[in-house]
């Protein structure tokens, strides 16, 4: 018995360590970058993220390639013969923002959010893309704040009414109806459980993001629940839920779409081709504060 119990230690210790752990660092700043895609491909594809300080372990004797996918980053791909310990993400360039000196006061207006008319829980591991355009002629127009109604409680006795999870949100600029520029230097991340408030607030006053008719992107990447320990949990559905609407605002047109967190080409689908579930209720629902300032 005694050498099956060594046999049985050895085996495990000797798989143990083929497998090798690894950090994500910004090449820029060198700070980790938490809850990083990562694809690995061998016979077939294998997708996991990152924990919240960018470390991951794998085994590299089993893999032919892999790639590491994070918003606001270059996507990178290695041989596992050139894995090593820190691995850095190239960010995209971040849009410059003009230093702009101003006389008058500006003229607040506040967008109020639709009345919510659906709530839709993204699947962990995707990423929903909204595409917010002025439709009013307004020059010299900035965004000061964007504000996310969400659900963040169940009413369901089948589920739990307590949870944690984590989102990811970027900011782009619109290149022909695609992810541009980042807007912001780095993603905003939001820890969410039951307890919290009923809404994301993104303060962007500093950044002087116009706002016009081309419009700019909002990306919301859900990552899922996460455990004590910052490492993502495998759970079918997660809190807290967006909300969207069947009606359009006069001041804003919105166009929702949705991809995996693993999309290799990086294809982004509509919102009323992503799920039947929205029944034509594809306007995803946010408010704003503008500031527009008088030539």
């Amino acid at each position: 018995m005694k050498r099956l119990h060594f046999v049985l230690l050895f085996i495990f210790n000797l798989s143990f360590s083929q497998n090798s752990i690894h950090q994500i660092f910004d090449s820029k700043t060198y700070e980790p970058i938490p809850f990083s895609a990562i694809v690995v491909v061998n016979n077939q594809q294998v997708s996991f993220f990152s924990d919240e300080k960018g470390v991951f372990n794998i085994n590299k004797n089993k893999i032919d390639s892999i790639q590491i996918l994070s918003l606001g980053y270059f996507n990178l791909n290695i041989h596992p013969r050139q894995l090593t310990d820190t691995i850095f993400l190239t960010p995209k360039i971040t849009q410059l923002n003009q230093v702009i000196i101003r006389q008058k006061k500006p003229r607040i207006k506040k967008i109020k959010p639709k009345k919510t008319k659906l709530f839709f829980n993204l699947k962990p591991n995707s990423q929903l893309g909204i595409l917010v355009q002025n439709k009013k002629k307004q020059e010299n127009t900035y965004i000061r704040y964007i504000y996310i109604p969400i659900r963040n409680k169940t009413y369901s006795h089948s589920l739990k009414k307590t949870y944690n999870s984590v989102i990811k949100i970027h900011l782009f600029s619109n290149k022909n109806n695609t992810l541009g520029e980042p807007l912001i230097d780095k993603p905003i991340m939001f820890f969410c459980n039951q307890d919290s408030k009923k809404f994301i607030g993104i303060d962007v006053s500093e950044e002087e993001i116009i706002f016009n008719k081309k419009g700019f992107f909002i990306c919301i990447e859900m990552l899922g629940k996460i455990d004590n320990y910052g490492n993502l949990k495998k759970d079918k559905l997660v809190f807290p839920a967006f909300t969207f609407t069947n009606k359009e605002s006069k001041d804003v047109l919105i166009t929702t779409y949705f991809k995996n967190c693993f999309s290799r080409n990086g294809q982004w689908e509509v919102a009323k081709d992503y799920d039947a579930e929205f029944l034509g209720y594809t306007n995803f629902i946010i408010g704003l504060t503008l500031e527009t300032h008088e030539n």
